[in-house]
């Protein structure tokens, strides 16, 4: 999924279904950051920097978000396989 074509509003809603729909979102969503953060090295107008800044705030904190989503979906799992 491109989540660059994304709003933070539109990622905020996309839910975590499974585990590996979850390490796949946070994967792409650390790409995107990634790429924002070579791109603010690059900017020299500060208000495109802080556009840029401020994206990448938000897209640690949904990445934040569905890691720990996936991690108690994945925590779940492996107690549901233990009974």
């Amino acid at each position: 999924m491109k989540t660059k074509y994304l709003t933070i509003e539109q990622l905020k809603r996309i839910p975590v279904i499974t585990v590996e729909q979850g390490k796949q979102l946070a994967s792409d969503i650390l790409d995107e950051q990634l790429e924002l953060h070579r791109q603010m090295q690059s900017v020299d107008d500060i208000t495109e920097w802080q556009e840029l800044s401020d994206r990448h705030f938000y897209l640690r904190k949904i990445r934040q978000s569905v890691l720990h989503d996936t991690g108690l979906m994945a925590i779940e799992q492996k107690k549901a396989a233990k009974r």
